[in-house]
């Protein structure tokens, strides 16, 4: 948040960065930050006018400061507005240079489109080292946590022809506007600080978990193990539930604060959502009133003579990418097929095997021009064919994939080919050579 300064700062660097365009467009041009109509008699002098035009509320920023004040009415934190601040540039002047100081200025707010920390800092040393611009000497926009960002708007004839008439019998001049956001304002004021809670008690919650991050932990063939789950609410008893496959227990890490499932041995490649499940006493979880109950049914049990009914509380959801892994693949030149082994898939699930050609197998930098997409569906198990074993172009039975895998039909050319498959929006690790950072593995040669 800054000082209300902020929208004078906003412009004094504004107009030292348009000096700096004017020095490398027209040399001489002036720079000024007045209302158009002001510089009538000076028309023709080649010049950049800066006009702030328009101020308004960011609707992003508009309540995310409420409440600002207690049920008392004292003052519990900095009340502070967003604004957005419309700029007009006037470039006048010969036709020529007034368009040369156009074309720099969008060049440079395209190429520098954040007022940073360091510009703003500059803009307010130079103007106290200069004693000019006094009121932004002691501005403090530069420690602003939202960045300013100066971005085109635009403004069609009709609007242009509006924002013009506001300055009576003024001639036009080129011209383009600005906007920059979010300038962050706020009163000067002190907020009472209350006095910090000495201990608490430590009471059922029936709020459900939340997830903020997963992490995956990888085996050394970069297929992932298991997850860790990190957020709010992560207490009682837990279980971690990947797509529709059952839940599975989770592990509580008590020195990180965060939860621990493996993955289940049927969760297939894809994009799966991952939530966690807290089953709570039905007592307290009957006063949830967050609506993300899971949709399991209550659970009794416990000993002999006791009741232990339990509702499960469901998380957020977040997503977990799990990728299918080529484990094998080969290919049989009398019958011209091609037969891959994959992990972790399941019986008809759609996918894509990518091959892409190397011209030299030992020079990765030179691909070849044979790139091959080509869409197949895993088969159900069949005698003597283990679950996942993919066979192109044909299958166990005879039956034929659309298209096939042949060279005729693909112009496959003869050569080494990584091997990559896509299988519902996830995609196989291809091996990197750690000598020479080069892609080397899964590969198949066609002869």
């Amino acid at each position: 948040m800054s000082k209300s300064n902020a929208i004078a700062t906003v412009t004094a660097t504004l107009r030292a960065i348009s000096a700096e365009i004017a020095r490398d467009a027209v040399p001489g041009a002036e720079i000024s930050t007045d209302r158009p109509d002001a510089r009538e008699g000076r028309r023709h002098t080649a010049a950049i006018n800066l006009f702030l035009f328009r101020a308004s509320v960011n609707s992003t920023f508009r309540n995310h400061d409420t409440p600002t004040r207690d049920s008392r009415g004292n003052l519990v934190q900095h009340p502070a507005t967003g604004l957005d601040l419309d700029y007009l540039f006037t470039f006048s002047g010969p036709s020529v240079e007034a368009q040369l100081l156009l074309g720099q200025t969008v060049a440079a707010l395209h190429a520098e489109p954040i007022l940073t920390p360091r510009r703003i800092t500059e803009t307010i040393d130079l103007a106290t080292a200069a004693n000019q611009d006094a009121a932004i000497a002691d501005a403090d926009l530069a420690d602003q946590a939202e960045r300013l960002r100066v971005t085109p708007i635009p403004l069609d004839l009709e609007e242009l022809s509006k924002l013009w008439s506001v300055f009576l019998q003024v001639p036009y001049d080129l011209s383009i506007a600005y906007r920059v956001s979010v300038v962050l304002i706020s009163a000067d004021v002190a907020p009472r600080a209350a006095l910090p809670v000495r201990g608490g008690e430590a009471l059922p919650t029936s709020l459900p978990p939340w997830i903020e991050r997963i992490l995956v932990r990888l085996d050394a063939r970069q297929q992932p193990t298991h997850v860790s789950l990190q957020g709010s609410n992560l207490v009682g008893d837990l279980e971690v539930q990947f797509g529709n496959l059952d839940p599975v227990p989770a592990r509580k890490i008590v020195s990180t604060g965060e939860v621990q499932a493996n993955l289940p041995a049927r969760l297939v490649a894809g994009i799966t959502p991952v939530r966690v499940i807290r089953n709570v006493p039905l007592t307290d979880a009957g006063a949830d009133t967050s609506g993300q109950a899971a949709t399991r049914p209550t659970v009794t049990g416990g000993a002999p003579g006791t009741s232990a009914e339990t509702r499960p509380l469901s998380s957020n959801e977040v997503m977990l990418v799990v990728r299918p892994e080529v484990e094998q693949v080969s290919y049989d030149r009398s019958t011209d097929t091609l037969t891959l082994t994959l992990v972790r898939v399941a019986a008809r699930q759609r996918g894509t095997l990518l091959l892409n050609r190397l011209a030299d197998p030992h020079d990765q930098r030179r691909p070849g021009t044979d790139d091959v997409s080509i869409d197949f569906q895993i088969p159900a198990a069949a005698a003597g064919r283990p679950l996942g074993t993919v066979s192109l172009p044909t299958l166990a039975g005879g039956a034929k994939l659309s298209p096939p895998l042949t060279a005729p039909q693909h112009n496959v050319r003869a050569g080494n080919y990584l091997v990559r498959v896509r299988v519902d929006g996830a995609e196989s690790i291809l091996g990197v050579d750690e000598a020479s950072g080069r892609f080397e593995s899964p590969m198949v040669t066609i002869p």
